[in-house]
C-alpha cells in the first residue's frame, strides 16, 4: 500500500516541495550524464519520477520518459511535463522494450528495502540502456553518510491553500540497514480548514560497498563524477554514475 503522500495527498506536493528548488539538481543530472556519455543525452528514462519536478527542468530537446508506481504522482508529472510519456509501473519490473541514452533513479531508491529490490531496479535500468548508456543513481543516504535530523518546509498558493511539513529521520535501533522518516503535515485548504497527517516511511541504508557491488553485478562500469564548479545543494545525497558495458 502506497503512503498517502503519494496518493490522496499528492495534490499538495507543489506546496510541500517548491518546483523551482529542483532546477540546480536538473542541471547537475544533465551535466553528469553528459560526462558519462561524452555528449548531452538525447533520451532519458526516469524511474520513480514522483511529481516529475526534476524532469520538468531538463532540456526540452531531450526525450524524457517518466515512470512511477503511483497514478496520482504520475498525473502531477504529466501536468508538469506536457508531451512527455508516462508509465505507471514498479521500477523493479518495468520493461518498455526500447533503450535510452540514460536512466535516472533519484530518491525512489530509498524504498528498495532489500538487496534483491535494488538489484531488480538495476536490472530494469540495464534493460533500458544500450552499450555505453549512462546510469545515474541519487539516493538520499548510504550507510556511511546517514545522520539523524529534521527538515522543514512548505508554502502556499494564490488560492489560499497552504502546507507545512516536518520530516524527522532516525536510525532504526534494531536494524542497521533501515532508518525511519516521520512526516508530520499540516494542510490548510482555501476555506481555512486544517488537517494534520502523520506518516512513517521506512527507508533503506546500504553501505557504499554494497551499492558498487550491485552496480557492477548488474553489468555496469563505474564512472568518475566531476563535481568541480557545480552548484551542489545541501542535502543532495549520494551520486553513483556508471555506464552499461
Amino acid at each position: 500500500m502506497l503512503p498517502r503522500l503519494y496518493t490522496d495527498l499528492a495534490s499538495w506536493w507543489s506546496l510541500l516541495s517548491p518546483p523551482e528548488a529542483y532546477y540546480d539538481d536538473a542541471v547537475l543530472v544533465h551535466t553528469l550524464l553528459g560526462q558519462a556519455l561524452k555528449r548531452p543525452p538525447a533520451s532519458l528514462l526516469e524511474l520513480g519520477c514522483g511529481s516529475g519536478t526534476l524532469a520538468s527542468h531538463l532540456p526540452q530537446d531531450c526525450e524524457v520518459v517518466l515512470s512511477d508506481l503511483s497514478d496520482d504522482m504520475l498525473a502531477l508529472a504529466s501536468d508538469r511535463n506536457p508531451g512527455r510519456q508516462t508509465h505507471a509501473a514498479d521500477l523493479r519490473t518495468l520493461r518498455l522494450h526500447r533503450t535510452f541514452d540514460a536512466v535516472l533513479i533519484h530518491d525512489a531508491l530509498m524504498y528498495m528495502q532489500r538487496e534483491e529490490d535494488l538489484a531488480a531496479a538495476l536490472q530494469t535500468a540495464f534493460h533500458h540502456l544500450g552499450s555505453g548508456g549512462a546510469l545515474l543513481l541519487m539516493p538520499d543516504f548510504v550507510a556511511e553518510s546517514f545522520y539523524e535530523g529534521t527538515d522543514a518546509g512548505g508554502g502556499e498558493d494564490e488560492t489560499g491553500r497552504a502546507a507545512r511539513l516536518l520530516e524527522w529521520r532516525w536510525a532504526a535501533p534494531a536494524d542497521s540497514a533501515r532508518f525511519m522518516v516521520e512526516m508530520a503535515l499540516l494542510l490548510r485548504d482555501a476555506d481555512g480548514t486544517v488537517q494534520s497527517v502523520h506518516e512513517q516511511h521506512t527507508m533503506s541504508l546500504f553501505p557504499m560497498a554494497t551499492w558498487w557491488r550491485l552496480i557492477r553485478a548488474a553489468g555496469f562500469t563505474p564512472m568518475p563524477a566531476d563535481l568541480l564548479g557545480m552548484n551542489i545543494a545541501d542535502g543532495l545525497g549520494e551520486i553513483f554514475l556508471a555506464v552499461r558495458e
